[in-house]
């Protein structure tokens, strides 16, 4: 039977799912307006620059943990193969042991024109959060679907200090409708070693199959040759019918 991970546990782990950020870096791009042409003469002379979504939040790959001598909390960040997505994973531990393990995608949703993410824990939890963002202060609303069925929601807030320390804390918690202590402020930092968690491969995009081949048309068989009309047998010859003989004729006798 599964143990309801406690949502203090899970808010913590949260720390993790709120320090991620997705980048569809080619679907922001194809949304902005086409520049105005550029006259041949003065083309080598522009330069463009690409302003990506989220490319000032890259600084949040690599290894991090909770800051102190016993790090409660550990993550890795990685961009996928395509650079579409970030996937990460989380480890929450108290006293020695794993309490909370998962991971998350964090994504550009080109449709709302704002962060989204998908976090998923080991024992079956599952839950979604809406970031926007304000200077250096990230606000991460979030909901959650418990591995009980319970629904929980919270609303997480990121400072970044640096590029290498950022403040997290989480307000507003509340578990199938009843309110709950808020999480207090924690700093996190940039690991300087080697951590527990390993980001899962992410498959490259699989290829669409190809169309299948469209089978030629049989071949449509060649009408039998009409047979050749049979030759029809002269009709026989008639037989001449022999002549009849003449009567022999006898000559008269000569009176001597």
């Amino acid at each position: 039977m599964k143990t309801r991970v406690s949502w203090n546990s899970l808010l913590i782990a949260l720390l993790s799912l709120g320090i991620g950020w997705g980048a569809a870096r080619s679907l922001y791009s194809q949304n902005e307006a086409a520049p105005a042409a550029v006259p041949a003469a003065a083309a080598e002379a522009v330069v463009e620059e690409v302003v990506e979504p989220l490319d000032e939040l890259g600084w949040l790959t690599g290894n991090w943990v909770e800051e102190g001598e016993a790090p409660a909390v550990e993550f890795a960040c990685q961009w996928t193969r395509t650079g579409a997505f970030l996937a990460r994973a989380f480890r929450v531990t108290i006293d020695e042991e794993t309490n909370l393990a998962g991971m998350q995608i964090i994504g550009w949703d080109p449709a709302t024109k704002q962060i989204r993410s998908w976090t998923f824990d080991a024992n079956g939890g599952f839950g979604e959060e809406f970031w926007t963002r304000s200077g250096d202060i990230w606000t991460i609303r979030s909901k959650y679907t418990l591995t009980d069925g319970g629904k929980a929601g919270a609303v997480h807030v990121l400072t970044k200090v640096d590029d290498h320390t950022f403040r997290w804390k989480s307000v507003g918690r509340e578990i199938d409708g009843e309110m709950h202590p808020d999480v207090p402020e924690m700093t996190v930092v940039r690991a300087t070693g080697e951590i527990a968690v390993e980001v899962p491969a992410v498959p490259a995009a699989v290829p669409a199959p190809a169309n299948p081949a469209v089978p030629a048309k049989p071949a449509v068989p060649a009408k039998p040759a009409v047979p050749a009309k049979p030759v029809v047998p002269a009709k026989p010859a008639i037989p001449v019918k022999p002549a009849a003989p003449a009567p022999a004729v006898a000559a008269p006798a000569v009176k001597p």
